[in-house]
């Protein structure tokens, strides 16, 4: 998570385009990793449990 959040918290912080989009980059990656840690805690379900609705899918409001 710290791979999405950092960048995230200096992304206005940065003075030049290049550092701005290195930080892109990074938060690209890091959301690529949660989406897979996400479809596979989902296990072909509709829900991140499988087949049943739980905290997950609330917070996040899964569909």
């Amino acid at each position: 998570m710290l791979q999405i959040f950092r960048p995230i918290q200096g992304i206005n912080m940065v003075d030049s385009d290049e550092h701005r989009k290195a930080l892109l980059d990074q938060i690209i990656v890091g959301l690529e990793l949660l989406e897979e840690a996400f479809e596979k805690c989902c296990k072909g379900g509709k829900f991140f449990g499988g087949e049943r609705i739980g905290f997950m899918d609330i917070v996040l409001e899964n569909e």
